[in-house]
């Protein structure tokens, strides 16, 4: 079966090549490319076959036209019957270096709950950088590609929530621009994400377009779907420019949708994209004012989703510090706790009664109840008055964004820009009076610096070694073989120590000396425990018989 053939019984047109010119490799080779990728073999035959009744999807696009257009869909209305749930947020900024905007990067994840932040011309120098812990909110990682040719230029990081799982997906040699393509997967689902930059103090060449074209050859033939950010310095916005109508051309053969319209640079121009292949749309695409974080807008949209409904945390609590203090020792006075128990009985028959009874109260002066866990809380340091500056900030923002007046521009700029300063002001002020107050603790001040330097975030790139109980046994087993082969020609001692005391029986404790054990302890509880520590510590004088006799009985 020839070419012909095989499009006709795959429902396409058969494209035509009579006005390819055969001396000119070049041209022939854009053209028969072009045909190809026209016939869209990576949509499925239903849908080309849909297409190609209905007219095709892409005929005889004019070559001057600024790829600025939103398409949109109705692919999404097709789903109508999966029920769709809070979609991904993503978000795209370019950062002029990451060092001095930490703080800022933080809080613009935090406030505008961000999933996904692709960050370029982050300036970092390696993936242990300090400054990419510190603009990562908790539950937030990043994966990054620095500058191999100019280290501490450049750059791209990518913070992600840690509910997805990342790879990242290997691309052609570059030479014209910085790219970073990973896929993201959650629920289920997967998307490729493609952050690029590329300088904007050099025109693009040739070579920039192939390239460019070549990772889009890679990327359209993975079964995923796939969105494109970042800087890539080319005036799209102009439909005169040489360079965006090669752009659009580019965009044109591949199908690729260009979604931000506006300015996103603070001179002016259309500089940053976003944009996806056929069939995929975002939504809620958002390009905030240049000026706030650095010259570049931070765009942000909404991926669709249709994950499974899963329902947010829960966790069973008690309002133990709201108890009546005094109907909660009279309760434990009233009740078998409150006398010593008979020596016969068993630490089972005791811990089995002190569990049950204590209980039996709680239910009665603090009954439990079900709360939803907060899934991201905030920093320490994130207090009242951060709450109103970020409120103050949200107010201006909205007027801003009704009125779009310079007045209320101005006023949303300089919150915006005071909200990160005070931020930062007060994470350094909280840090350091900690740290002064563990000042000759080494244990806590430790714990301190681990939080500050972000110590405790695992890293990405590390593997987790999940070791069984099995294989527990497994180690000590082959270190005892070990031990015995290595000693088996060995002669044995000739002499033993012998001890001649021995330990029949324990010491009874005194009231004394649990009361002295339970108030030097931790006030540190768990679901296990009938009541919290910190309330037992409190009403221990009527427990403390019955609790002394139940450490005597074990």
């Amino acid at each position: 079966m020839n070419r012909a053939e095989t499009c006709s019984a795959a429902g396409l047109d058969v494209p035509d090549f009579s006005g390819v010119l055969l001396d000119d490799g070049a041209n022939k080779n854009k053209m028969v490319r072009k045909a190809i990728f026209s016939l869209q073999l990576w949509v499925p035959r239903c849908q080309r076959i849909s297409t190609h009744a209905h007219g095709s999807g892409t005929p005889g696009r004019a070559k001057n036209v600024s790829i600025n257009k939103r398409h949109v869909h109705c692919s999404r209305s097709r789903r109508s019957s999966t029920r769709t749930l809070s979609a991904a947020r993503v978000g795209w900024l370019n950062a002029r270096s990451l060092s001095n905007k930490t703080t800022a990067v933080y809080e613009t994840i935090d406030d505008l709950h961000l999933d996904v932040l692709a960050v370029t011309e982050t300036w970092h120098r390696s993936s242990d950088d300090l400054i990419l812990r510190l603009a990562a909110p908790p539950d937030y990682t990043a994966v990054d590609a620095v500058r191999e040719t100019d280290p501490g230029h450049g750059g791209i990081v990518v913070f992600y929530r840690r509910r997805f799982s990342c790879s990242t997906i290997s691309l052609p040699t570059l030479s014209t621009f910085e790219a970073l393509c990973i896929r993201l997967s959650s629920d289920g689902e997967s998307f490729i994400l493609l952050t690029i930059y590329r300088p904007g103090f050099i025109r693009p060449s040739s070579l920039f377009f192939d390239e460019l074209t070549s990772v889009f050859e890679l990327l359209v033939l993975l079964n995923s779907r796939v969105i494109v950010g970042g800087d890539i310095n080319i005036h799209v916005e102009d439909i005169t420019d040489a360079d965006g109508q090669r752009l659009a051309s580019v965009f044109d053969v591949f199908d690729v949708q260009q979604h931000v319209t506006g300015p996103t640079h603070l001179l002016g121009g259309t500089l940053d994209l976003v944009a996806t292949f056929y069939g995929h749309d975002v939504n809620d695409l958002c390009v905030d004012p240049a000026g706030i974080i650095s010259d570049i807008s931070l765009i942000t949209c909404s991926l669709p989703s249709t994950r499974r409904d899963t329902s947010a945390p829960t966790r069973v609590v008690r309002a133990w510090r709201k108890i009546d203090r005094s109907a909660f020792l009279q309760a434990i006075r009233d009740s078998s706790l409150s006398c010593t128990p008979s020596s016969l009985r068993t630490a089972e028959e005791l811990f089995a009664e002190y569990d049950t009874v204590l209980r039996s109260i709680a239910d009665q002066l603090a009954p439990a109840h079900q709360v939803r866990s907060r899934v991201r809380p905030h920093a320490p340091w994130f207090d009242a008055e951060c709450r109103a500056t970020r409120r103050d900030c949200r107010k201006l923002e909205r007027r801003y964004r009704g009125s779009k007046s310079d007045a209320d521009r101005s006023a949303f700029f300089a919150a915006a820009r005071r909200k990160h300063v005070f931020f930062a002001d007060k994470k350094n002020r909280y840090w350091t009076e900690r740290i002064a107050e563990e000042h000759g603790r080494p244990g806590k001040l430790w714990r301190s610096m681990t939080k500050i330097l972000r110590r405790d975030d695992p890293s990405t790139s590390a593997t987790v070694q999940a070791n069984t109980a099995d294989d527990f046994i497994k180690f000590f087993a082959e270190k005892v073989k070990s031990v015995r082969e290595s000693t088996a020609d060995c002669r044995p001692p000739t002499s033993f120590r012998t001890v001649k005391s021995s330990m029949t029986e324990f010491m009874v404790c005194s009231e004394d000396d649990v009361r002295r054990t339970i108030m030097a302890s931790p006030t540190k509880s768990c679901t296990l425990d009938p009541i919290p520590m910190f309330l037992l510590k409190e009403t221990l004088d009527p427990l403390l018989p019955y609790v002394t006799a139940m450490v005597n009985a074990d």
